[in-house]
């Protein structure tokens, strides 16, 4: 009984604290200031690398936390979906300036700090509501922002996508066809 609690510590411990890391990182490196206009460039690629890592270690100590959580299962299907886009918008980010691909590491990283941020809108959630929300209710609605960034995204690529294009200007549209 007392190893599984420390276990069960241990995992809390290691997202709990693997996961702030990642926040302050990702906010790092989301603003110009970090990629050469105010820090020189090695600033951004050393700041991304730890980032990388702390998604690495919060994303297990996550998965490992959740297989033992007394959260109900409903709830835990929001953290999980969440998990499956943070840890692959970070390997797939990652992936995209190793080969060079600027615009694509850009846009995958921009979708990383959406679930990344996750964090803050779910305490915020709380914080202006008191604790009057139901807890699974804010677990998904902090997830919105993230299909808001996919949809902003998708809007400045030129609205090329058919689903999309309500959102877009009429005049938009004509000038592509």
């Amino acid at each position: 009984m007392i190893c599984s609690w420390a276990l069960n510590k241990t995992r809390y411990y290691i997202h709990v604290i693997s996961g702030p890391i990642a926040l302050i990182c990702s906010v790092f490196n989301f603003f110009s200031f970090s990629r050469g206009k105010v820090f020189p460039i090695s600033f951004h690629i050393w700041v991304g690398r730890l980032h990388n890592l702390a998604v690495l270690v919060a994303s297990l100590g996550a998965l490992l936390l959740g297989l033992v959580s007394a959260t109900p299962e409903w709830i835990k299907v929001g953290f999980y979906f969440l998990l499956c886009l943070w840890l692959p918008s970070m390997l797939l980010g990652w992936y995209h300036i190793r080969t060079g691909n600027l615009k694509q590491h850009q846009r995958w990283m921009t979708r990383n700090f959406a679930c990344t941020a996750a964090a803050i809108t779910l305490r915020l959630y709380a914080l202006v509501t008191l604790g009057n929300t139901p807890y699974y209710l804010m677990v998904y609605l902090s997830l919105i922002h993230i299909a808001m960034t996919e949809v902003y995204l998708q809007v400045s690529d030129g609205c090329d996508r058919k689903w999309i294009r309500g959102l877009c200007k009429r005049e938009d549209i004509v000038n592509k066809e």
